[in-house]
């Protein structure tokens, strides 16, 4: 009892701190200016000044910026004019799937020991649900990837909080980004 005790209170502490992180970094983007910044010239300017290095800065800050919940259409725009489209559809590609992959890391990090115990205590529906993921969530993956309509940010971390493996995450929300990165 004690165990199981203690196993709700870690899993409500890393849910509770998985939800003050992305509502940190959402207030963070809406009160501190950093929205000003993404602006296509201001970012280009920036990336622009490291030179040689600019491909590294700007993957680094596509990876980073999913997890902080920072828009990613300036940066894809950015990518395109900086790079050309070649160029920048393979460093966004990249940027964004990292930056994809460590949001759904954190989240399946802190998150899913608290999913899978309100997913027991439930009905056998949200289990049937949960397995569905597991063996075609890669369906879902694709669709979500390829209609913009989705948030990509909170896709991220929804995606984390699934039973999909993190291998078929990752593998095909890159695939099924390049269209939308292209397009963009």
């Amino acid at each position: 009892m004690a165990d199981k005790k203690r196993f709700m209170t870690k899993n409500n502490l890393k849910i509770f701190l998985l939800v003050l992180f992305i509502a940190g970094s959402v207030a963070l983007i809406k009160f501190s200016g950093i929205s000003e910044h993404l602006d296509p010239d201001t970012l280009r300017r920036w990336i622009e000044s490291y030179g040689k290095l600019g491909p590294l800065i700007f993957i680094l800050l596509y990876a980073i910026a999913p997890s902080f919940m920072l828009p990613g259409l300036p940066i894809t725009i950015v990518g395109g004019v900086l790079f050309g489209p070649v160029w920048g559809i393979v460093y966004v590609s990249i940027g964004a799937t990292i930056g994809a992959t460590i949001a759904f890391l954190i989240s399946r990090h802190m998150g899913r020991g608290w999913v899978e115990k309100i997913l027991s205590n439930n009905s056998g529906k949200w289990e049937e649900l949960d397995n569905k993921v597991k063996q075609k969530g890669w369906k879902i993956v694709a669709l979500t990837r390829l209609v913009p309509l989705f948030p990509f940010n909170g896709l991220n971390y929804a995606f984390g909080l699934t039973s999909i493996k993190p291998t078929h995450y990752i593998v095909f929300a890159f695939v099924f980004m390049l269209p939308v990165i292209a397009i963009f």
